[in-house]
């Protein structure tokens, strides 16, 4: 559902997107559908919409959704937030690189996210890793320039090759308790 919101003289897009068949390695199928559910078939309301998505900063709901496929988002640069589903367990590699992502909120559950997932997400600045994920991905938050602060498990025992290489603004960082391997270039 693709809803325009107007607050005074700014204009934002609201967009609620259901997943057909979205497991690894298939499309996420996208439906555009009208304030009362019809799906919209106006070629005008069509256009109208996509211009208005890929112009303006946007925000995303993903309902009933397990494993996010690679690339799932990948270069959708007006992406700024993102509200993912309790289910979640998997975000595959580079799903949101070089998106608008400013905040995000992963769910408690969430086991693995890939190499690259937020990879050059140059607005994100502060990210928490729920105690359930276990396997992260080299290159995961590389070149997040506006990134401050990160939450990582205490469970994790290896912070990955990349992991906040170009993060320039990152402050005190606290290593997760459990960590056994910091790899060579995690910081460059």
């Amino acid at each position: 559902k693709v809803t325009p919101v107007m607050d005074g003289d700014n204009a934002n897009v609201e967009v609620e997107v259901f997943v057909t068949n979205g497991k690894m390695g298939q499309y996420l199928q996208y439906t555009i559908l009208d304030a009362e559910g019809n799906v919209v078939s106006n070629i005008a309301t069509i256009i109208t919409t996509l211009v208005a998505l890929f112009t303006m900063s946007w925000k995303l709901a993903i309902v009933g959704l397990a494993v996010l496929p690679p690339y799932a988002f990948a270069e959708c640069t007006a992406l700024a937030r993102i509200d993912l589903p309790p289910q979640l367990r998997v975000v595959g590699h580079t799903a949101f690189k070089h998106t608008a992502l400013k905040t995000v909120t992963l769910p408690e559950g969430l086991e693995t996210i890939g190499e690259n997932a937020f990879n050059k997400c140059t607005a994100l600045t502060e990210i928490v890793i729920p105690d359930t994920v276990t396997e992260l991905g080299a290159d995961i938050f590389n070149s997040c320039s506006s990134l401050t602060k990160v939450t990582l498990p205490d469970s994790l025992t290896v912070i990955p090759e990349s992991m906040f290489e170009k993060c320039v603004l990152l402050g005190d960082f606290v290593f997760p308790s459990k960590t056994e391997t910091v790899s060579e270039s995690a910081f460059f």
